[in-house]
C-alpha cells in the first residue's frame, strides 16, 4: 500500500452509523443523486424504498460515517458499504453502494478517510471492495482518488433508460 500522510487518528474518526442516522443518510443519498445529474434520468428515488434501504444498510451492512467535530449529532460525509455476491461466485464481497460528502466538507483528507476507512473493513472481513463511480461530476478526481488508494480500475457504468435523452 502506498506510504500516505494520513494517521490513524484520522481514520478512527470514522464510526458506525446509528440508527439515529438513517434520515441523514438517506437525504446525502438523494444530494448525491441530483449533484450527479442522476435526477434527469427516469430512476428517480422512491422515498419509502431508500427509508427502508438505508435502515438495511445500518443494521445489516456497514455505514461508515465521519461525524461534524462541532456538532457531532451531525454527519459530514459516509460510505455505505452492502455486502453482496456476484453472480459467478459464492465468494462475498463489499460493495460501496453511496459515498457522499457534504460539498462544505469536502477534501481529498475526508474522502480518502472514509475510503480508508472502508479498506480496513474489507482486510478485517477478507472481502474485496467494489466501488462504482455514478455519475459524471469530478470523475478525474474521482478516479486518481482511487488509483491512490490502489483501487484497480474495472470498467465503466452504462445506463440504458429507453427514453430519449
Amino acid at each position: 500500500m502506498k506510504n500516505t500522510t494520513t494517521t490513524t487518528q484520522d481514520i478512527t474518526a470514522i464510526k458506525f452509523a446509528l440508527p439515529e442516522d438513517i434520515a441523514q443518510l438517506v437525504a446525502f443519498g438523494y444530494k448525491g443523486f441530483e449533484e450527479n445529474g442522476l435526477k434527469d434520468l427516469s430512476i428517480q428515488p422512491v422515498f419509502n424504498s431508500a427509508l427502508l434501504g438505508m435502515t438495511d444498510f445500518v443494521l445489516n451492512h456497514a455505514v461508515l460515517v465521519k461525524r461534524n467535530e462541532e456538532d457531532p449529532q451531525y454527519l459530514d460525509g459516509a460510505i455505505v458499504i452492502q455486502t453482496t455476491t456476484l453472480w459467478w461466485t459464492d465468494k462475498p464481497i463489499l460493495y460501496a453502494v453511496l459515498t457522499y460528502v457534504k460539498p462544505e466538507k469536502r477534501s481529498f483528507k475526508l474522502a480518502s478517510n472514509l475510503l480508508k476507512a472502508a479498506q480496513e473493513y474489507a482486510i478485517m472481513n477478507e472481502m474485496s471492495l467494489v466501488v462504482d463511480l455514478f455519475g459524471l461530476k469530478d470523475i478525474a478526481r474521482k478516479q486518481k482518488l482511487l488509483r491512490y488508494l490502489n483501487f484497480e480500475e474495472l470498467g465503466s457504468t452504462y445506463i440504458f433508460t429507453g427514453h430519449d435523452s
